[in-house]
């Protein structure tokens, strides 16, 4: 088994703790790093489950410093399927950007 597959097995296995530990901001955070490697696999429709997931976990909780992150990973998703409105609605509606996030965003 290939490193990265272990690794991304690995993921879904910590799933399991956060939700024992009811450790939810690490769930959430579980659950975007899935979204991420959906993402570097070209899993989109994959990527975007997880991520809305975690937008779901982090407005149960009212985080919406986790939810900037994730909304982060959704505007990249975009940007990579060349749905730069979609970016730009992220961008203007849902994240608080700022010069020390602005950067994360793979746009043009």
């Amino acid at each position: 088994m290939k490193l990265l597959d272990q690794s991304f097995d690995l993921r879904f296995e910590s799933l399991q703790y956060y939700e024992l530990a009811n450790d939810t901001v690490g769930y959430i955070y579980a659950l975007r790093e899935i979204g991420y490697e959906y993402r570097l696999k070209n899993q989109y429709d994959s990527a975007m489950w997880y991520y809305n997931k975690a937008i779901d976990y982090s407005n149960i909780i009212q985080n919406y410093e986790v939810q900037n992150i994730v909304q982060l990973g959704i505007a990249n998703v975009y940007s990579d399927q060349g749905l730069y409105d979609d970016v730009i609605y992220q961008l203007r509606n849902n994240v608080i950007v700022n010069k020390y996030n602005s950067d994360a965003i793979n746009i043009f």
